[in-house]
């Protein structure tokens, strides 16, 4: 058999096989030696077109646009929802006095205040009624402006601040804000008084490197892991069902140990947000580093893994229904249903998350030992306890779980919104990256 008639040995191209291009690294059937391999690629002269097209720069370039793209738009987002982060943890973080507690307490306040009244008046005509027996008698007249006016005792702290009557059980101190009975909105407009503008910013570059490193983190563990288990990425609508349990399973894991990871970032930013403001100089009162500790202490293990897990996998567990009962398929073939499961997940996933975000911010309030803080801060004695703490001793609406949702209307409008914007893209072929929003958290 003539094997240079097939074309596998010979340099030159054969006419019988003309798509076939033979490698240049072939043996040479003469001499029965192969090549010199390093002389051959040493001698080639390697043109621009050639290096340029080998290491793909245009690629790189496009690949670095849209990593300074997505980390602008990551930084734009987090700059608009700030305030609005700010001022939830502050409600979350307040303790809310009872309704029937705070009438109480006005009433003795008023009670208290009628009888110090009674005794200046008592003693001004006492003082009249006394014979002048060292004064001129021109000079018996009161006038009507110190006659009428009774200085009362007011409290004041070691720096001289005179404490206001409070609203509270407690005392407020002058860096503290009251929050009873307040919104989102009203929130930020009381911080904006008491600190100013820039005020409505706090830990602002803070919550932007937690997220982009959370993100990038988190994608890093759940592709580490599913490559090590030959398991693919959590895709509801596009997974058999043999993976889908082992994928979520996979995606709580690393979502778990991302935020253990980055307690300690998440810690210091609630504790940026929480700290006042000196009147006089500005500055933060308390001068300690806010990275109080490198590793997630034990009072927040359970927390944070309550927080970043129950959420999500509840959201899973919906997204796995729709999958089995074979309502969902994609979105180009069922596009209706499609929107129908993320706008349920995504419900789904916010209303575990409040109730777990507020225990989680009291307990991160709890550790960082914040001397002073701009609210008076709740209680936490653990979950369970932090929970009927909560129920029974603060103001918790007539339901009994409005300190648990707090800024669920901002949540659920943003929700709305992402979600009618995804429906839109779908419906009318939109790009669809407009539809990956709603992963900013």
């Amino acid at each position: 058999m003539n094997t240079m008639n097939l074309g596998i040995f010979e340099e030159e191209i054969n006419p019988n096989r003309p798509y076939y291009i033979p490698s240049e690294y072939s043996y040479d059937i003469k001499n029965g030696i192969r090549r010199n391999i390093a002389e051959q690629s040493s001698n080639k002269n390697w043109t621009e077109s050639e290096y340029l097209h080998y290491f793909n720069l245009e690629s790189n370039k496009k690949l670095l646009k849209t990593l300074l793209l997505e980390t602008a738009f990551l930084y734009l987002s987090v700059f608009i929802v700030q305030p609005f982060e700010v001022a939830k943890t502050l409600l979350q973080c307040q303790y809310h006095v009872k309704q029937g507690l705070q009438n109480n307490i006005n009433d003795k306040n008023k009670f208290f205040s009628e009888k110090l009244d009674e005794d200046d008046n008592d003693s001004i005509l006492s003082n009249e009624s006394d014979p002048p027996y060292f004064c001129d008698p021109d000079s018996l007249i009161l006038s009507p402006d110190i006659s009428c006016t009774s200085s009362k005792k007011s409290i004041v702290d070691r720096e001289g601040y005179v404490l206001t009557s409070p609203d509270n059980h407690e005392i407020y101190f002058p860096w503290q804000i009251n929050l009873q009975n307040c919104g989102i909105t009203t929130t930020i407009s009381v911080l904006w008084k008491k600190e100013g503008f820039f005020s409505l910013w706090k830990a602002q570059n803070i919550s932007f490197i937690y997220n982009l490193l959370f993100s990038i983190t988190e994608s890093w563990i759940s592709s580490f892991l599913s490559s090590t288990f030959s398991f693919p990425t959590f895709i509801s609508q596009t997974m058999d069902f043999d993976y889908l349990l082992c994928s979520s399973f996979i995606s709580l894991i690393s979502s778990a140990f991302t935020s253990l990871l980055l307690a300690p970032i998440d810690t210091a930013r609630t504790r940026i947000m929480l700290t006042p403001k000196y009147s006089k100089s500005q500055q933060h009162l308390s001068s300690e580093p806010f990275f109080s500790f490198l590793i997630c202490p034990t009072m927040l293990v359970l927390p944070t893994l309550f927080y970043s897990t129950l959420p999500n996998a509840f959201s899973y567990m919906v997204s796995i229904f729709f999958n089995c009962s074979g309502l969902v398929i994609n979105s180009y073939e069922t596009p209706i249903m499609y929107n129908l499961n993320s706008l349920l997940s995504s419900l789904t996933h916010l209303l575990i998350k409040l109730p777990l975000e507020t225990i989680l911010r009291r307990a991160q309030l709890h550790v960082s030992n914040l001397k002073n803080s701009l609210i008076k801060p709740g209680r936490y004695i653990g979950i369970s306890g932090t929970i009927w703490c909560i129920l029974y001793e603060e103001d918790s609406g007539p339901y009994g779980l409005n300190r648990f949702y707090t800024g669920w209307k901002m949540s659920l409008y943003t929700l709305i919104g992402i979600w009618s914007l995804g429906f839109t893209s779908l419906s009318f072929n939109l790009p669809s990256n407009l539809t990956n929003i709603s992963t900013l958290q």
